[in-house]
Order: structure tokens, then C-alpha cells, then sequence
């Protein structure tokens, strides 16, 4: 393997690099931080190394050449600095940037290390300030309230909670769930912290005080527009009455219900009327009238798959239906099971020309006019390989469907938001419903299927109601 070169590059390598001749006998010691110019790059024994104007060979990964990234963060945080010495700032590409004064404050993005392993400041601004030449401000929290008796929070971000010291530094990350310790409530500039009996901060947005509130979100609540009644399907269900504490369910019981609400673990209930008490929307099939189900203990005709709910919406992942019922199948099937959502989705494949026939169609995090921003079977098929058994079986019939699922085969199924009625509009490249949705299919019982929905929770639907919506494509994909 050769390839040409014709750039600079600098030893990166603190004792340096050893070069090696044309006959790859050792030559000289390259030091740390000379520049050299390189004319090619080679292979010698499986590993590249680059040939210089003089005819030494380095190995590739002691050298920095120009054009490559030459920072690389290591934190991300907010906070001010002060310039300790008047300094010559660099840019994003290692060149000179401005002038700096002592005595100057900035605000910085985080903290970088250059490809010398030397440390830098991050400015807001696009400059990078060496580590040693400025110190960090402290800007006070202040005091809010204390509180008689140390508080149990739970984390309620499903991406963590960032621990910070009173420079703003992150410390660690607490994960969805985690349980903290709550002494006092403070504030800095227009944010609210809450301190920890480790003296460290964390931001109250992303923490849930377990001391009597309920765990239901007020702000997170869908109120139906007429009388629905939920029927227990599960033979073992768990309710929660008015004091948000455990009871038990009887299977074909019907409930009249008036919302849907999620809570801090992001599960999603149904509220009933009269006497309030709390059912669990994947145990339960919603439906316009009241019809008591006989539901016998031993219901061998019974399955239900015990998939773990991915919300995307808790990802801030707007468009991640299909990624999200992938990954959903795949970790109940024992694949991608040390990968969380956030880290699957950053891996989906996204087509160049936002066709979602050959990728992804757009951005998976907010909505684009214009762009339908989906992946459809084929490619979700391709993609999903990379992680375990996946099948694009479209073309299914329900009755195959239902046959996955008794032999233990989640099915990722393409059906509309709600299961609402399809809209249909044109794209550069063909019509499609463009209130698309996918959902995972994961039980069956009698005249029933259940979904886990990435966005409104595992819940059960009528066979009916499923079918003329799946129908409409019958585009599914099948995880073994």
C-alpha cells in the first residue's frame, strides 16, 4: 500500500518517534514537536507509517498532520476565566488566533487537549486559551433553602444527571433513577440547583424530590375527549390507588377512564373517574364502551413479551419511532443489550438525499418542512444486522404476525400515530403517510395484539383496529 502526501505534520510523541530507513533499518530519533514535511504513506508490517521529504519512515500514529482536528474536548461546562498573562489565543485548526490580555474574562465552553497532549480553554468565542495561562472565576451560588431533614431524589432525565462542583466542573453523571441526597436548594444566575450532603450541585429540573408530591407529571397528561373504558387484561396487574400505592388488579375488569399520564419512571397510566386509581396502559385495552371481558386464569392462548419500554420522547428524539422498536426487539432477544437509546441512535444509518427507502430521511431530533424523516424496511433490516437476527418479513400476513410473536419473535410494525387515519403526501421520491409511525408488536390474546409504542407506552389494541392500519402497507421487520 502507498499512497502520496505532500503536507506538513509534527511529532506528537512527547519522547519521540523512532524513524526507520529505506531498508527499514533504525535511523534517527524524530523529537517531540518537529515539523516535517511528508511526501507518502506506506505499510510495513500491518502498520502505516509515513515517509519524509529525506526518506524517513515514522510510524503514522506518533505524527499530527496539518488539516486533521487538533483539539479534542474533554469536558463540556460553562463558566468564566481570567486571562493571568497576556497570550496569543489559537484556532479551531491550531493556527494563531487573537491577542488576549491579562486581566480579560471569557466564558468557556469546556476544556480541550491539543494532539501534544497540552490542555486548553475553550472560549465561547471559538478561541482556545492554554490551560496554564488563565485560572477560573468563581461564581457564587446562592442560598435558597435548607432543609430540616436531608430529601431523597430520584434522577428523572433519562440520560443522567450531571454532578457538578461550585466551579461548575462536572464531577460524574447519576443515571436515570439514581437515587441523591437533597440538603438545601440554591441558585446561580437564572438556574435552580439542588445541593447534595456531598456539597455538589445539581440542576432541579433533572431531579425528583421524593418527600409526599405525587410522582404523576401534571404537564405530561393526555385527557380523552369522551368515556373510555380500560379493561385489565393481565392476570398479576399492579395498580396504584389515590395515594399512589400498590394494589391489586383483576383480569376483565373493565374501568371508566378521563386521562393518560406518565410518571417520573416514564410509564405511562390510565387515570379513572369516580374513586381515582392508577392502571398501567400495557396491561390494559382501551375502548370506547363498557363490555366486562371473561379472561380465565389459565390462559394458555395468552403471550406477551416482557420488553423493556424505550420512551423516545425522553431522549428528546422526535423522530426515532423506528429505532427505538429496533432496539426494543433486539435487547429482548439479547442482542445491543450494553447500549442505551441514545448511543443506538447516533449509529442509524442517514441517506445523504433524505430518502428513506436507502436511510434515514433527515434528522432523528427535531422536524425538518419538507422531509420525511423515517427509515423504511430495507434499510432498517441492513442496520439492524449489524446487531443480531433481523428480517424485513413485510408483506406479513396477521396471521404470521401472531405466529412470531407465540414463538417469541418481536416484530417491528409500521402503522400511523394513535393507529389515527393515514395523510398521505408526496415527496421527491413518492408518496407516503406522513404521520408514519412504528411501534414494536410483542403480545397476542384471542381477538387482541399488544404494542410497545415509543411514544404512548406498551398498550393493548383491538385486532381490528390494528389490521386496517397495518394493512395500508403491511411493512414489518422481524427480530429472531
Amino acid at each position: 500500500m502507498s499512497k502520496i502526501l505532500n503536507c506538513n505534520g509534527f511529532i506528537t510523541r512527547k519522547e519521540g518517534s523512532q524513524s526507520y530507513l529505506s531498508d527499514y533499518t533504525p535511523g534517527p530519533i524524530l523529537t517531540f514537536k518537529s515539523m516535517w514535511r511528508f511526501t507518502k504513506e506506506v505499510c510495513f508490517d500491518n502498520d502505516p507509517y509515513l515517509v519524509t521529504h529525506s526518506g524517513l519512515a515514522v510510524n503514522k500514529n506518533d505524527v499530527y498532520l496539518e488539516g486533521e482536528p487538533f483539539f479534542h474536548v474533554i469536558e463540556v461546562f460553562e463558566t468564566m476565566i481570567l486571562i493571568k498573562e497576556k497570550i496569543t489565543s489559537k484556532k479551531i485548526d491550531g493556527s494563531l488566533g487573537e491577542i488576549v490580555s491579562r486581566g480579560t474574562r471569557k466564558k468557556t465552553e469546556g476544556t480541550v487537549v491539543d494532539v501534544f497532549g497540552e490542555y486548553w480553554w475553550w472560549t465561547n468565542d471559538g478561541y482556545y486559551i492554554p490551560k496554564q495561562f488563565a485560572i477560573a472565576c468563581r461564581e457564587s451560588f446562592e442560598l435558597k433553602e435548607t432543609f430540616s431533614d436531608v430529601l431523597c431524589g430520584k434522577v428523572t432525565t433519562i440520560y443522567g444527571a450531571s454532578v457538578y462542583d461550585r466551579c461548575m466542573r462536572e464531577i460524574r453523571n447519576i443515571p436515570f433513577l439514581g437515587t441523591v441526597s437533597i440538603t438545601s436548594i440554591y441558585a446561580r444566575q437564572s438556574e435552580e440547583f439542588y445541593m447534595t450532603d456531598e456539597g455538589l450541585f445539581l440542576k432541579s429540573e433533572d431531579v425528583f424530590i421524593m418527600d409526599g408530591r405525587s410522582i404523576f407529571y401534571k404537564s405530561n397528561e393526555k385527557e380523552f375527549d369522551c368515556s373510555m373504558y380500560a379493561y385489565v387484561m393481565e392476570p398479576n396487574s399492579k395498580g396504584l390507588n389515590q395515594f399512589e400505592r400498590p394494589i391489586d388488579l383483576s383480569p376483565g375488569i373493565s374501568y371508566e377512564v378521563k386521562k393518560k399520564k406518565q410518571d417520573i419512571y416514564k410509564r405511562w397510566w390510565y387515570e379513572t373517574t369516580g374513586e381515582t386509581l392508577y392502571l398501567p396502559t400495557g396491561h390494559c385495552l382501551l375502548l370506547h364502551e363498557r363490555n366486562d371481558l371473561v379472561i380465565p386464569k389459565n390462559h394458555k392462548d395468552y403471550y406477551l413479551l416482557a420488553t423493556k419500554h424505550i420512551n423516545q420522547m425522553a431522549w428528546q428524539v422526535e423522530n426515532g419511532c423506528e429505532a427505538a422498536s429496533l432496539l426494543m426487539g433486539l435487547q429482548y432477544k439479547g442482542y445491543a443489550v450494553d447500549m442505551n437509546y441514545g448511543e443506538f441512535v447516533k449509529q442509524m444509518p442517514i441517506d445523504p438525499e433524505y430518502n428513506p427507502y436507502d436511510g434515514f430521511g433527515g434528522s432523528p431530533y427535531k422536524i425538518n418542512k419538507g422531509r420525511f424523516e423515517a427509515i423504511f424496511p430495507e434499510p432498517l433490516e441492513q442496520w439492524g444486522k449489524q446487531y443480531g437476527k433481523v428480517i424485513d418479513i413485510s408483506g406479513a400476513t396477521i396471521s404470521h404476525l401472531k405466529t412470531c410473536i407465540i414463538e417469541d419473535h418481536p416484530v417491528v410494525v409500521y402503522v400511523t400515530i394513535g393507529f389515527g387515519s393515514p395523510k398521505f403526501h408526496d415527496y421527491p421520491w413518492g408518496t407516503a403517510i406522513a404521520n408514519n409511525h412504528a411501534v414494536l408488536l410483542d403480545g397476542v390474546y384471542g381477538g387482541f395484539l399488544h404494542v410497545n409504542d415509543p411514544i404512548d407506552g406498551p398498550y393493548w389494541i383491538s385486532e381490528e383496529q390494528f389490521t386496517t392500519i397495518y394493512e395500508l402497507r403491511k411493512w414489518a421487520v422481524g427480530v429472531f
